[in-house]
């Protein structure tokens, strides 16, 4: 993986490398640090896979269209499809078509016209919606660069751009909500996840950092039902299982915190959290082989955890393996 670098002025020739600098490494391990504490859902699945599923159908069906191409910039979704159903109803007669390529982009044509005519306001209004996005989608970016480097004040400020030009853009409310929950603005992070889930109420990821605010509140009930929504909406979101588990382990739910927490780690395997967890529950049933192996397996994702030592020692100890213990 490249390393972030910038040339500095061309008059000068020197190329300057700021990610070497102390002061730099050390606000990236922070930002690193804090984004694992809310499970990583920021800069990893969860984030942006959603809106990239959304898409997806209509997206492969224009790659695959001779005329996509030929689509003007402002196009609406309506006459998208339009064109999609044209190319799928005219494909199932290809043999029976003697100049089949001509006639095709003909019906294509008419049709796309056909939609552009009876809905001209919508393609006046996606094109300005598409150019605001894009623009929106640039300050987005430039917001998460600045969180990753725990540089909270720029990334607020770049967040906010991005709402000022679309406000019914999700990941910069998203964005906003856990740049707040990383400094404690519970209340105002609040406020942008619940933004977030006015414009989708599906969306995964605000709906599990809602959760996690209640969490941090402790308003176990209302984290618990926010966790559960979310694995609704998303069964394979691995936190959401991670949360549910902490509550139930925590209310005495011994079998519940387990099954979630061998979720979280089924649907992400390196997943640390939920491994030492399994861990924890295995120790204390007694289980100790088992808790040595998911603690051991801890160790490995997370370094330089006092806690998961401590208990792996333990369970050493208790089946009288105290050479590894020591």
């Amino acid at each position: 993986m490249r390393r972030p670098w910038s040339w500095s002025p061309a008059s000068t020739g020197v190329t300057t490398y700021p990610h070497r600098t102390p002061a730099h490494r050390k606000q990236r391990r922070v930002g690193a640090r804090q984004a694992r504490i809310w499970g990583g859902t920021e800069y990893g699945r969860g984030g942006e896979a959603p809106l990239a599923r959304r898409g997806s159908t209509l997206t492969r069906s224009l790659r695959k269209s001779p005329t996509a191409s030929s689509l003007p910039n402002p196009c609406s979704c309506r006459a998208k499809q339009c064109l999609i159903t044209a190319r799928s109803d005219a494909a199932m007669h290809p043999v029976s078509t003697p100049n089949w390529p001509n006639r095709r982009r003909r019906v294509v044509l008419l049709v796309l016209a056909a939609c552009l005519m009876v809905h001209p306001h919508e393609t006046r209004g996606q094109g300005v919606r598409t150019e605001s996005s894009r623009r929106s989608e640039q300050h987005y970016r430039r917001g998460l660069r600045h969180v990753k480097n725990a540089e909270y004040e720029s990334a607020e400020r770049e967040y906010r751009q991005a709402i000022e030009i679309d406000s019914t853009t999700i990941r910069a409310h998203d964005g906003l909500g856990f740049l707040y929950a990383l400094q404690n603005r519970l209340k105002q992070a609040e406020k942008e996840f619940a933004t977030a889930l006015r414009i989708d109420p599906n969306y995964a990821p605000s709906r599990y950092k809602l959760g996690k605010v209640f969490w941090l509140r402790q308003e176990f009930g209302k984290a618990r039902e926010a966790y559960l929504k979310t694995i609704e909406t998303e069964p394979a979101y691995y936190p959401a299982h991670h949360g549910l588990g902490l509550i139930y382990e925590q209310d005495g739910r011994l079998e519940e915190a387990e099954r979630h927490f061998k979720a979280a780690v089924r649907h992400k395997a390196d997943f640390g959290p939920a491994h030492y967890r399994l861990g924890g529950l295995y120790f204390e049933q007694q289980k100790y082989g088992q808790a040595i192996e998911k603690l051991q397996r801890a160790a490995k994702l997370i370094h330089n955890e006092p806690a998961i030592y401590y208990v792996l020692g333990s369970a050493q100890m208790a089946i009288g393996r105290l050479a590894e213990a020591a």
